[in-house]
C-alpha cells in the first residue's frame, strides 16, 4: 500500500475533503497535513515524518511552494504532485505587488474574514458549501499564522529552473487566484514535471487533482 501525504494551502486543511481527495487512489493510505502544522517547518518541511515518509506528496499553492523550496530534501523516488503552485507571487500579469502581500498579512490579522474572503472571491467555481467549508476552516485558525503565510510569499520565490522529475503540476483554467502566467512560468522553471490546465476548473484541490 503506498502512502500518499497532502499538504494544504493557505489558511486551509485539506482534510475536511478527505473522503474526495481520497479517492485519487483508493488502494493508498491518505494523511491530510493542515497548513497551521506547515509554518512551523517552512524551512525543514522533511522533519515532518507524514512527507519524510510519503511515497507521494501533494502540494496545494503555498504548499507547494515550500515543497519546491525544500527540494534539497526530497528523497529519491518521492513522487510529487502540485496543485497550483505559487512560484513567484509577486511576479507576472496580475500578480500582487510585494507591498501588497504584505499589507495582506496586516489586514487578516486585523480583520480575517474581510481579507479572506477577497481571497476565497478569487477561487473560481465551487459549491457554497465547500466555499463556507473553507471559510469555517480558515477562521479557526490563529490569524498571526495566516499573516505569515502571506509574509512568506512576499519572499520566497523560484526565480530560476529547478529539476523535478516525476511531478505532476496541475492548474485550473477558472483560477483567478493562481493564473495563467503562473502555468506558463512552471513549463519554463519545473524541468522535468508535467505540466496541465484543467478546463472548468478552478482552485480546487477535488477539481484539479480529479
Amino acid at each position: 500500500m503506498s502512502n500518499w501525504t497532502w499538504l494544504s494551502g493557505l489558511a486551509s486543511d485539506l482534510n475536511v475533503w478527505e473522503d474526495e481527495l481520497s479517492l485519487a487512489d483508493l488502494d493508498a493510505e491518505h494523511t491530510f497535513v493542515s497548513y497551521v502544522e506547515e509554518i512551523p517547518v517552512l524551512q525543514d518541511l522533511y522533519s515532518l515524518s507524514a512527507v519524510q515518509n510519503a511515497d507521494v506528496l501533494v502540494g496545494m499553492d503555498f504548499s507547494a511552494l515550500v515543497m519546491l523550496k525544500n527540494l534539497h530534501r526530497r528523497p529519491s523516488g518521492q513522487r510529487w504532485i502540485l496543485l497550483a503552485p505559487i512560484l513567484n507571487f509577486c511576479a507576472g500579469e496580475d500578480a500582487w505587488p510585494e507591498k501588497q502581500v504584505l499589507l495582506m498579512a496586516k489586514e487578516v490579522q486585523k480583520m480575517p474574514k474581510v481579507a479572506l474572503q477577497g481571497v476565497l472571491d478569487l477561487f473560481g467555481p465551487a459549491d457554497e458549501e465547500n466555499q463556507d467549508l473553507w471559510m469555517e476552516t480558515a477562521l479557526k485558525m490563529n490569524p498571526e499564522s495566516i499573516a505569515q503565510g502571506f509574509e512568506y510569499l512576499a519572499s520566497a520565490k523560484i526565480e530560476e529552473p529547478v529539476s523535478v522529475p516525476d511531478c505532476e503540476v496541475h492548474f485550473g483554467k477558472d483560477d483567478e487566484w493562481i493564473t495563467a502566467p503562473a502555468a506558463e512560468a512552471a513549463k519554463t522553471l519545473l524541468q522535468g514535471a508535467t505540466v496541465t490546465v484543467r478546463p472548468k476548473a478552478g482552485h480546487w484541490a477535488m477539481s484539479l487533482i480529479g
